[in-house]
């Protein structure tokens, strides 16, 4: 076999295995409970959370980003083996969280009628638990007030959503261990000096952040739209980003987890289910 034959079949066997991570069914949302009405499958780690407006931008039209079951209409849940899923009652993840590790669960009781915000991730641990599992931005100091979970975005939905000029709600990346994206945004994009900024949703609002072990976090915001920062953190958690002066201005992030890294260190920090 000839080195041109040897990297035809590694580009083969590479292009197979993102297919097969991109096509791995993760979970399944119903309209009704007992897994009536209709469905929308998540594939692969995906996190599914922006709610366009018309009118928002000249670039956009407003769409349903959990159709065909609809905004605020899922009502049981199936959570696919080696997956675990986040829900929330409010858009970019605000109001009230419900955790969810594989099988399947036929209501979602008190938030019924009521999903806004959805993430999938894999199961790395005995359990699901998002304050040990994922790096995640917290409202106000000291981990308090509301939280955005910084999840991979490598997933698909089926059907297919498409978003627009900006993101799609389709992503396929090279590396299924780096990921990242806009903070949630709901009135999305202000035209400034002739491009577009992000705004509103969670964006400008984190002021610390948790990192379990086996993740690295990059954050970038921008306090005027002309000054540009970064900072890298390692796992730890981080009470107060005035320290490393990126309180109320991050707007976009990058994850990396270290492959076959299967324990992350315990971080105790409440979250309220």
């Amino acid at each position: 076999m000839n080195k041109k034959q040897k990297l035809a079949i590694a580009s083969l066997i590479f292009l197979t295995s993102l297919n097969a991570f991109s096509d791995d069914l993760s979970m399944t949302l119903f309209s009704d409970v007992f897994f009536g009405g209709n469905s929308v499958e998540f594939h692969g780690e995906i996190r599914v959370d922006e709610a366009y407006e018309p009118g928002a931008s000249p670039n956009r039209e407003y769409y349903d980003h959990f159709s065909p079951v609809g905004v605020d209409r899922a009502s049981s849940i199936r959570v696919e083996d080696k997956y675990c899923a986040i829900v929330a009652s409010g858009e970019h993840f605000d109001g009230v969280w419900e955790m969810f590790g594989p099988g399947e669960y036929s209501s979602f009781l008190n938030i019924n009628n009521s999903i806004s915000s959805a993430l999938t991730y894999k199961k790395y641990n005995s359990s699901c638990n998002p304050a040990v599992d994922l790096p995640v931005l917290y409202e106000d100091l000291n981990f308090s007030g509301r939280r955005y979970p910084l999840g991979f975005r490598k997933g698909h939905l089926t059907p297919e959503v498409q978003s627009g000029y900006w993101d799609s709600i389709a992503y396929d990346d090279a590396d299924p261990n780096e990921s990242g994206g806009y903070i949630a945004s709901e009135d999305l994009r202000k035209t400034r000096n002739g491009g577009y900024v992000v705004s509103g949703g969670f964006s400008s609002m984190a002021s610390s952040l948790t990192v379990p072990d086996c993740y690295e976090v990059t954050l970038a915001g921008t306090y005027d739209y002309r000054e540009y920062r970064t900072h890298t953190f390692g796992p730890g958690i981080y009470p107060d980003l005035r320290l490393f002066n990126m309180n109320d201005i991050i707007w976009s992030y990058d994850i990396t987890r270290i492959p076959e890294c299967n324990k992350p260190e315990v971080i105790i920090i409440p979250i309220l289910m």
